[in-house]
């Protein structure tokens, strides 16, 4: 049978739309669930809706792979048993640990943290070891938060936990408790917040540098994280990343 030019020019273009259709599809139409938590300067509730650095690189992500989703802020808690359960969900900004290694698929890293102990300058503390660090009468914790665990797993007896980064802060602030832990870019930004000067604390003992990441169900389709993966490094190369972390992070 022979085909006529119009009709092989409709049917290649039929071809086409179907094809562009799958590939949308394979892209990651199916609407995600991207779950996070009130954590500044990474991610945070803005007068005009979710801020912060993470925010900023999930929405690229999205437009970059074709993804739809809302970004909606649950307690940590309640954000990391939603993420193990249910498909199609998205958790930021979250540490990739030994033991969270299989319980999700990860994308990043997306920026460095440096884990400190905080406390008054006035109080004049020194540390020189964890077994001091140890021997403090309290370290003020955000409740189920990485930073907790990492304490409980090196022996530490003396924590306070609080409901939330802000309150652990305060505790401190408050003399409550002689030292809080805390990330350096946390911290500062809390401060800013609350209109105090950086000086206001004092690294007392710094504990350790890690990455950060976007964790995705493992319930959720197994090509995802390798599209988000792959957007991320476009993202590198093309310098968008850096100019992100730059209206973010830098000077922090």
């Amino acid at each position: 049978m022979t085909i006529s030019p119009a009709r092989l020019c409709a049917l290649s273009l039929a071809l086409m739309l179907l094809c562009a259709a799958a590939s949308s599809f394979a892209a990651g139409e199916r609407r995600l669930r991207l779950l996070t938590e009130d954590g500044p300067p990474f991610n945070f509730p803005g007068s005009s809706g979710p801020q912060g650095f993470t925010v900023e690189v999930v929405r690229e992500l999205l437009a970059r792979t074709g993804c739809q989703g809302e970004i909606t802020f649950l307690p940590w808690p309640r954000a990391y048993d939603e993420t193990l359960k249910k498909p199609d969900t998205v958790l930021f900004t979250i540490t990739r640990t030994p033991d969270r290694e299989d319980l999700f698929r990860w994308v990043g890293p997306i920026a460095s943290l440096t884990w400190a102990l905080f406390a008054l300058p006035q109080s004049k503390l020194k540390l020189r070891s964890l077994d001091e660090a140890r021997a403090l009468s309290g370290i003020s914790t955000y409740r189920a938060d990485v930073r907790e665990q990492y304490l409980r797993g090196l022996g530490f007896a003396n924590i306070h936990s609080a409901a939330n980064f802000e309150n652990s802060v305060e505790m401190m602030l408050q003399g409550h408790v002689p030292a809080v832990i805390a990330d350096t870019l946390g911290i500062s930004h809390y401060l800013r917040q609350r209109g105090l000067p950086q000086e206001s604390v004092e690294n007392i003992f710094t504990l350790k540098t890690i990455d950060l990441y976007i964790a995705i169900s493992q319930r959720s389709d197994p090509g995802l994280a390798e599209r988000w993966q792959n957007a991320l490094e476009e993202m590198r190369r093309d310098g968008t990343s850096e100019r992100i972390r730059a209206r973010w992070l830098s000077g922090k």
